[in-house]
């Protein structure tokens, strides 16, 4: 945090600024963790220990989970793509590597918004009062990791105030103490968000038609989806427009039924659609009134289910007599039910249990082919993507397939050669693919690969893992929906 302007904010003559830095250093939405899975068997989990290794040279936060009787899980969290170093030692001694260590592995990071997905709206980027606070919020929610700038600079000195709401979202308040025109620069990750620099006219005194500006009946949380809410707005003008809208945790954002009641009165009327934290604007001749946007909550107290998070393949498709399974995190969802039910051509039982991890396995072991629909629910609410539609394909792998693998991609060292022993990797990106599914298998001079892994790290997007016990000219099969993808087959020598 800083007093003095960085250089990428001018100051003409006679200007000073204000400059707040790296308010927030990570968007509400928590990166999803990368798994790697080692079966090491004849190992003690509680004798060994890892490091990961970015393509950067950072070291980066990592934990082994035992996920089943001698397989192991290594998890963590990937801050950009590319090649990441993992090493397995033991604890005591020298803290020697464990044969085959350190492991390579190719890795997606998730793609965030950054500053394009920020917002800020308040009165206080709109116009300005001497002596007054100049209020206003900004949402980094959606913008993934990246520090928050604020700078304020005009014919005088602002002291600028921040409050991290904790939600991804901060309020920000300035108090110019001298009329004149200021500029706010907001700025995310070392890039300006939409909107900035804002240009402020900060005048002597309140503007008679924006004094006494008052909302009343407008509740701030036990509102219900899908059934209509009100609240009235009070102005001391008898000339002047007021407009409203609402913006639902999705970002939709739907104008409010505004009606006008007589001597500067105004009833908004509007119904909530989805579940979750809501921003209500509301405008006065164009201009936010004091405290806009407001934030209501509408659905339960004290239960998130908008914080909830489940991705794994089985949440997609699955194959007759084969398990499927997925993960559930709700560790930032606060108190609530977590429900689970599965539609389709035959009853499926589903299995939950709690990883050591505080999130939740769920498995379940379809025995019709068809398409199901899955459905979770936390707090008597839908999470994001529910419910969710899963084909079931028939044991003997015959499907229809709408795919195209001419539109899949790959990439990774994996692909062209490997190590004797340890775990050889890729990925395969069939995002703009269509629909199918993703087989790999790998021919080689004597016996085939040892062990395969395909890990579907979110949209259609894949992690291949493999390992070979034999020096010789291996065959790589890399298909989507039934065709081989472009490159495929592969031929690697070990």
């Amino acid at each position: 945090m800083s007093s003095s302007a960085p250089d990428q904010f001018s100051e003409p003559p006679h200007r000073v600024s204000e400059v707040f830095e790296d308010l927030v250093t990570f968007g509400s939405t928590p990166a999803q963790p990368h798994d790697f899975v080692f079966d090491l068997k004849g190992y003690k989990m509680d004798d060994l220990e890892t490091m990961v290794i970015s393509p950067d040279g950072t070291e980066l936060e990592s934990e082994i989970i035992e996920t089943t009787p001698k397989t192991y899980t290594i998890r963590f969290v990937p801050k950009e793509s590319g090649e990441h170093t993992i090493y397995v030692r033991f604890k005591s001694g020298r803290k020697k590597d464990i044969p085959g260590s350190p492991f390579k592995v190719f890795v997606e990071a998730p793609v965030w918004g950054g500053a394009a997905k920020c917002v800020a709206a308040g009165p206080g980027l709109e116009r300005g009062v001497v002596n007054h606070p100049g209020d206003f919020t900004v949402w980094t929610r959606d913008a993934g990791p990246g520090g928050l700038a604020i700078a304020v600079e005009g014919p005088a000195k602002s002291e600028i105030k921040c409050t991290d709401n904790g939600d991804g979202s901060c309020n920000i308040s300035y108090l110019p103490t001298t009329p004149g025109e200021y500029t706010c620069h907001i700025r995310f990750a070392d890039e300006d968000i939409p909107g900035s620099p804002y240009k402020v006219q900060v005048s002597p005194e309140v503007e008679d038609r924006f004094r006494d500006l008052n909302v009343t009946d407008l509740a701030e949380s036990g509102l219900k989806v899908n059934q209509p809410a009100s609240f009235s707005v009070q102005t001391n003008a008898a000339v002047g427009d007021v407009t409203a809208s609402v913006v639902a945790p999705s970002g939709d954002e739907k104008e409010a039924q505004v009606s006008k009641l007589g001597g500067g009165n105004f009833a908004i009327r509007f119904t909530p659609r989805e579940y979750g934290d809501h921003l209500v604007n509301v405008r006065f001749d164009g201009s936010h009134i004091p405290g806009s946007p407001f934030k209501i909550r509408v659905g339960g107290a004290e239960g998130h289910p908008e914080k909830v998070k489940a991705y794994g393949e089985g949440l997609s498709k699955g194959r007759v007599g084969e398990s499927a399974e997925f993960t559930v995190n709700a560790l930032e969802a606060g108190s609530g039910a977590l429900a689970l039910s599965v539609d389709g051509p035959a009853k499926v039982k589903m299995n939950c249990s709690e990883n050591p991890d505080g999130t939740y396995q769920v498995t379940y072991n379809p025995v019709v082919a068809g398409e199901y629909t899955i459905r979770i629910k936390f707090a008597g609410q839908d999470i994001p993507g529910s419910p969710y539609n899963v084909t079931i394909y028939p044991s003997d792998g015959k499907y229809a397939s709408t795919g195209d693998a001419s539109k899949c991609t790959s990439r990774g060292t994996g692909l062209h050669s490997a190590v004797l022993g340890q775990p050889n990797s890729f990925t395969v990106n069939a995002s703009n693919a269509g629909r199918g599914s993703l087989m790999v298998g790998v021919e080689g001079p004597a016996i085939p690969a040892k062990e395969i892994n395909v890990k579907h790290t979110g949209s259609n997007v894949y992690a291949v893992n493999y390992a070979l016990e034999e020096p010789g000219t291996y065959v790589l099969k890399v298909l989507w929906a039934d065709k081989h993808i472009p490159g495929s087959p592969f031929h690697v020598t070990v």
